[in-house]
């Protein structure tokens, strides 16, 4: 299974296969490719141990209410740190869309990866962004989330209006 997991800013491609042994899972991360045995230690805690180097490491994992079994929100806490990490399919980020003729057009368009509601837009319809920069930002969870253009390019269209409840996927704004 692959899933696509942005933290803050950063999106990973994560990929992830049984081994075929009993509590072992290979993750694969920007091409790299390790094996871990998986152990619950408790209701939320999970305990990774490396099969490379044998070093362990605690992970609490809490989903968001919302969570859907391949998509939503993860509170993730690494020893002292707490992170956020948004869960979506492999390509639900960023996705690629399709002219209205069906040719490749080379738009992106920003999608949600939770259901929300539109806080603010960032941008207007013909604004020149760069890759990075935060076009609008979702509340999920009583959280405020700036979600970013995945390309340098020109807003083509805004597909949501502030203060509009959203569903996971929903495309928000198309830039070229």
């Amino acid at each position: 299974m692959n899933v696509d997991v942005t933290i803050g800013a950063r999106l990973w491609r994560v990929g992830m296969v049984p081994t075929g042994q009993p509590d072992r899972i290979q993750v694969t991360v920007k091409g790299r490719r390790r094996e871990f045995e998986v152990v619950w230690i408790g209701g939320e805690t999970l305990s990774l141990r490396s099969i490379d180097d044998g070093r362990t490491c605690e992970i609490a994992i809490r989903q968001s209410p919302g969570w859907t079994g391949s998509r939503g929100e993860l509170e993730v806490a690494l020893g002292s740190q707490l992170f956020r990490a948004i869960v979506a399919e492999e390509g639900a980020v960023g996705k690629r869309v399709e002219a209205a003729s069906g040719s490749p057009n080379g738009s992106r368009a920003v999608v949600s990866p939770m259901p929300g509601r539109i806080v603010r837009i960032l941008v207007t319809s013909g604004a020149t962004v760069v890759a990075g920069q935060p076009v609008i930002v979702i509340e999920a969870m009583k959280m405020e989330n700036e979600l970013r253009a995945q390309k340098d390019g020109v807003v083509r269209e805004i597909a949501v209006k502030e203060g509009m409840a959203i569903e996971a996927g929903a495309p928000l704004v198309v830039v070229d």
